[in-house]
């Protein structure tokens, strides 16, 4: 809440933190009703619609003619108070994209057990992309829907690889990746060899800071013209840049216990905030409200609006229900349409939008009242 909100408020003594001492700080727990009972007469408010980008003060400042009163956005709008002002529509899908990093895969074969009847696909469990060759970790399971949530961005594989160095008389050597996909780790582990034979006196390896660990620098290397130098190096390989399996591709692990691929086939494939959240069924019913009794009830608007044209007075009422789907064959009921994660934000953002706003006859009023309340 806005700092024009509290000042109104008493103080009190406050202690934050148990060793600390009692500091002066506004009531927390001051609450007056002026608002509530606003909300009620519609004669003190108007609806207004947020536009894209606007923000609190700037509405304020705009319908009020200073920004002194955005608090009040908030005092007569729960939703606004619970979830905070909406988003710019062109910053929804970056929040989405922080919000929803990861891979959704899609499967009509069942991923809850596996011969050794232990959970297969399980949390934290890694699974390897048969012909992508992607590698994620699976974060989350929905059965209900036939989904994996899999991080592929924060999984890694592990390699040891040998690589070849001629270090200068002076015992320095450096070696740099290729591949962005590829990073040096652990140098403490690393080996040295000279001509076969193990170095271990010495010899210092360094990853360089600022070069993304994709270079690393060795000295002390007892030089010999005419000696092969090799070191063991520790590898991690990241994935290509777009993380995704591949549609009709199988996704498997190795069952540690019988030493088999454990598989299922992705049906679908999408960016976490691109992946269904539920599916909805809509209906359109055509009432008459003569009778008190449906005249239809449609999958389509057109539909019901037609059976409604010859009644005198009737209407057309929407309804939408959560439906469940048969994850094993993912055969969607009539009706029924996915709802994806960033439809169901934008549509939530989007009711955000619309508001009750004091009318400008009445907010300096309405705010002298609530400032003498809060003080009192």
């Amino acid at each position: 809440m806005s700092s024009k909100y509290f000042k109104n408020t008493k103080l009190l003594r406050y202690r934050f933190g148990d060793n600390e001492k009692p500091v002066l700080f506004q009531k927390l727990s001051t609450y007056v009703d002026i608002l509530d009972q606003v909300k009620a007469e519609t004669s003190f408010y108007q609806d207004y619609t947020i536009l894209s980008g606007e923000r609190p003060d700037t509405l304020s400042k705009r319908l009020y003619g200073k920004d002194d009163f955005y608090w009040t956005f908030y005092m007569m709008n729960d939703k606004l108070r619970e979830s905070g002002w909406p988003i710019a529509n062109e910053l929804i899908l970056d929040k989405l994209k922080i919000k929803y990093p990861h891979r959704v895969v899609t499967t009509k074969d069942d991923f809850t057990t596996d011969s050794t009847l232990e959970p297969a696909f399980k949390v934290g469990q890694v699974v390897y992309g048969s012909v992508s060759g992607t590698v994620g970790t699976v974060i989350k399971r929905n059965p209900s829907l036939g989904q994996l949530v899999i991080d592929t961005t924060n999984t890694v594989l592990q390699e040891q690889r040998s690589i070849s160095i001629e270090p200068d008389e002076n015992g320095y050597a450096t070696y740099q990746l290729t591949d962005d996909r590829e990073s040096f780790h652990s140098p403490s582990l690393w080996q040295v060899y000279q001509d076969g034979e193990l170095i271990t006196d010495f010899v210092e390896i360094v990853l360089p800071t600022g070069k993304a660990n994709q270079i690393f620098e060795i000295s002390n290397v007892p030089y010999s013209e005419s000696s092969t130098y090799t070191v063991t190096a520790e590898i991690n390989i990241g994935n290509p840049l777009d993380n995704n399996f591949g549609v009709g591709e199988s996704i498997y692990f190795v069952n540690p216990v019988t030493g088999l691929n454990v598989s299922l086939v992705v049906f679908k494939e999408s960016a976490q905030y691109d992946a269904v959240h539920h599916y909805e069924k809509t209906t359109y019913t055509a009432y008459d409200l003569d009778t008190d009794t449906n005249i239809l009830v449609a999958y389509t608007k057109a539909e019901a609006n037609a059976a409604i044209a010859n009644y005198d007075n009737a209407e057309v009422r929407i309804t939408s229900e959560w439906v469940d789907i048969d994850p094993y064959t993912q055969i969607v009921p009539t009706g029924a349409a996915p709802v994806t994660i960033r439809e169901r934000f934008e549509k939530y953002n989007n009711e955000l939008k619309q508001i009750k706003v004091l009318k400008q006859s009445v907010v300096e009023r309405i705010a002298k009242q609530f400032y003498s309340k809060m003080r009192s």
